[in-house]
């Protein structure tokens, strides 16, 4: 082997991870954008329907035909907590398969978005619940996620009934 041929054989090598490392950071620049624009959204949609967290705290599986009929403005509020949910698990999924895939660090992960991912689920819980018992309408990243913190102590339903503070009255599911 001659030496032009190991040179350029090392610069083919370094060129091959010059190349694959920019690629992992345009996936992370990507799941990271990705992230923030899902978590803006639902925190635009909280903002401009207060209603939706007493909604969740009234969430039942009936609910679900209301969704569905629009025949009242009580069946519209659920339609909007419902497509609010599908953002909120939108933004849980962008998390964990950029958890998943190791586009970001473990220790950032475990300090921001991890609590803000179980604050989400909790606080949706009753309905994501619903979905998790079906399993086909959830990603493996959700459904792990929850299955490992429920193995892990972590009670659901009991976290969800203790984000309420204070007694949800019947007039706080109405938008003002």
């Amino acid at each position: 082997m001659t030496a032009v041929s190991v040179i350029a054989a090392a610069v083919a090598v370094f060129a091959s991870l010059w190349n694959m490392w920019h690629l992992r950071r345009g996936q992370q620049a990507e799941a990271y954008r990705r992230i923030h624009e899902l978590y803006d959204r639902v925190v635009q949609v909280k903002i401009e329907h207060p209603v939706l967290l007493a909604l969740a705290r009234k969430w039942e599986s009936s609910a679900m035909r209301r969704v569905y009929e629009h025949a009242s403005d009580e069946d519209r509020r659920w339609a909007v907590y419902y497509a609010y949910v599908e953002t909120c698990i939108g933004f849980c999924n962008a998390v964990l398969q950029a958890r998943g895939r190791k586009l970001m660090p473990r220790r950032e992960f475990e300090d921001q978005w991890l609590p803000l991912v179980k604050l989400v689920i909790t606080e949706h819980y009753p309905i994501i619940s619903g979905f998790l018992t079906e399993q086909k309408y959830v990603s493996s990243y959700l459904r792990d996620f929850v299955s490992e913190l429920r193995g892990s102590g972590w009670d659901w339903s009991r976290e969800h009934l203790s984000l309420t503070w204070g007694k949800i009255d019947g007039d706080m599911t109405q938008d003002s």
